[in-house]
């Protein structure tokens, strides 16, 4: 009786699928061995056997564009996995370069969630970059190891389509020999550069200036410590390990800036970006200690198109915010989070800004319930 139950169960949950693939599941056999009363555990074992099997043969049956279709959703490492299942998903994921649209190659990306993947020959990378990933490639990380001369010239040669990188330094002790870079991706919508504290970029920059016009977005991550938060921003030596007013200059078409944690940033390089970003949108300052708000004037009467000011554990005082008559002003995107702002001047600040509609205050002292 309990081995009749249990195929009974298993019967009811693969009738609950679709009918292609109860059809391809149960045979007739399988339903005269639902009837037979005294089945011992062989023949239990068996009949899951013949399940697995079927569902197995199931999958055989999918056609191509289907299981690509399918591996659309998988991210590289799960692709890279997929390969050793047989031949035929092997060149499936092989020849199909659209399944190759993205590529995380950074370590801290393997959470699980992304799926990064570890490059240990830098001529196989070289030679998938020329043939599998080629034209399809839209986005891609590279780590400092990958930050050659040569996968950036390929990268520019390859992968005409390419419009997200991200050059992480952040781990970098020294560089590669950059001299003879003459090429670099030219058609790039975001860029992310990640600092490293002890590397100025200014000589690899100087090789791709002239390749940025065609940004709209630039995320720069500074170095931030734990450290810095505790100590004030006057007792730190902070280098500018790159040129922000530079970047912005071969920029012009930029509408979003990211220049979180980035410790050397302060009101003069806001109004160098004011000097040169007319169609800036979207500035974000979080973790950048030494901005006190003194800019901002400057930054909202020359850049009219500001909506969004991400100013999170900034150095904001109260005379700089009410310094500038933000009714005059586009924004309606603020986060004040960690600032120290008192509640007069948030009172006052409020009431110019009618327009707000989203606003981020936690950890904000002076933001009570009046």
């Amino acid at each position: 009786m309990e081995n009749k139950r249990m195929l009974s169960a298993i019967a009811q949950g693969t009738a609950r699928r679709p009918s292609y693939m109860s059809n391809a599941t149960i045979s007739g056999d399988d339903d005269q061995l639902l009837d037979t009363n005294g089945l011992d555990e062989f023949t239990t074992e068996s009949t899951l056997q013949r399940h697995r099997s079927s569902r197995l043969n199931s999958l055989r049956l999918l056609p191509d564009n289907l299981l690509v279709l399918i591996f659309s959703y998988l991210t590289p490492l799960d692709l890279i996995h997929c390969t050793y299942v047989c031949q035929r998903w092997h060149l499936l994921i092989s020849r199909h370069s659209t399944l190759w649209r993205r590529l995380f190659l950074r370590p801290e990306c393997g959470n699980g969630q992304i799926g990064a993947v570890h490059v240990r020959r830098l001529d196989a990378f070289l030679h998938a970059l020329a043939t599998r990933f080629s034209s399809s490639l839209i986005y891609i990380d590279l780590p400092i190891e990958l930050i050659t001369v040569e996968v950036l010239r390929e990268l520019a040669v390859r992968c005409p389509n390419l419009e997200y990188l991200t050059l992480d330094f952040s781990s970098a002790m020294q560089l590669h020999d950059f001299t003879e870079l003459n090429e670099f991706p030219c058609n790039l919508k975001r860029l992310c550069i990640c600092l490293s504290e002890v590397i100025f970029l200014e000589g690899f920059m100087r090789r791709i200036y002239s390749f940025l016009s065609s940004l709209n977005t630039l995320h720069v991550v500074g170095t931030l410590e734990k450290a810095s938060l505790t100590s004030a921003p006057e007792e730190t030596d902070d280098y500018e390990t790159i040129n922000i007013s530079r970047i912005k200059a071969h920029a012009p078409n930029l509408h979003t800036i990211n220049l979180y944690g980035v410790s050397f940033i302060d009101d003069s390089h806001i109004e160098a970006i004011a000097s040169g970003c007319i169609h800036l949108q979207c500035l974000a300052l979080n973790f950048c200690v030494r901005v006190k708000g003194t800019s901002f004037k400057i930054l909202m009467s020359r850049c009219r198109k500001v909506t969004c000011l991400l100013l999170q554990n900034t150095g904001i005082l109260d005379e700089a915010m009410l310094a500038l008559n933000w009714s005059t002003t586009q924004l309606s995107e603020l986060d004040i989070s960690s600032t120290d702002l008192s509640e007069a001047a948030l009172l006052d600040f409020f009431s110019m800004v009618p327009k707000l509609t989203y606003l981020a205050v936690p950890f904000c002292d002076g933001f009570t319930d009046a």
